[in-house]
């Protein structure tokens, strides 16, 4: 989490972009659609950390295989390789 303060100065707090990256490959009915979110990981492509992405994946221990998913939208977003693998 971290504060983000908004134009009037008032803080929130929300999620950093990593976790907001996974959130949206888990939920991506809530990014608009499944089609805008290779153009989201392509556009977060030079802010995101890999190893953040990792951490925090391993942190939230998903049952289900969401970095296959994650996977699959990096390697279709244009991210380097060695960093997908």
């Amino acid at each position: 989490m971290i504060d983000l303060a908004l134009g009037n100065g008032e803080k929130i707090r929300t999620t950093d972009l990593e976790r907001t990256l996974i959130d949206v490959a888990v939920r991506p009915v809530y990014s608009g659609e499944t089609n805008n979110l290779i153009e989201i990981y392509s556009r977060a492509k030079e802010k995101a950390s890999t190893k953040k992405i990792i951490k925090t994946l391993q942190k939230l221990d998903y049952i289900y295989p969401y970095h296959q998913s994650i996977g699959f939208l990096m390697e279709h977003s244009g991210y380097d390789k060695e960093e997908i693998d």
